[in-house]
């Protein structure tokens, strides 16, 4: 038995994927740098109450913007496959 597998991406896609995959590692560099800037203020010895607030937003909004990304990327990827046994 013989088995044919055509898969098809949609092209028309593909530049739209190359830009959420590039938002994304941005947002995943985003969200590595915030988190470092948090370790870093943490050990601060002046007051940093306000600096401390403004990163944890930040934080999670880069967060909450790579999650959506992640899982926008899945609607973007367009696979055809046909399958045909001869």
């Amino acid at each position: 038995m013989l088995v044919a597998c055509v898969i098809v991406v949609c092209a028309g896609k593909d530049e739209s994927v190359r830009r959420v995959l590039g938002e994304m590692e941005r947002l995943s560099e985003d969200v590595a740098a915030l988190t470092q800037m948090t370790e870093i203020a943490s050990g601060l010895h002046a007051p940093h109450q306000p600096l401390d607030d403004l990163l944890q937003d930040m934080l999670a909004s880069a967060s909450r913007q790579l999650a959506d990304r992640q899982t926008s990327d899945q609607q973007l990827a367009c696979l055809e496959l046909s399958l045909s046994t001869s």
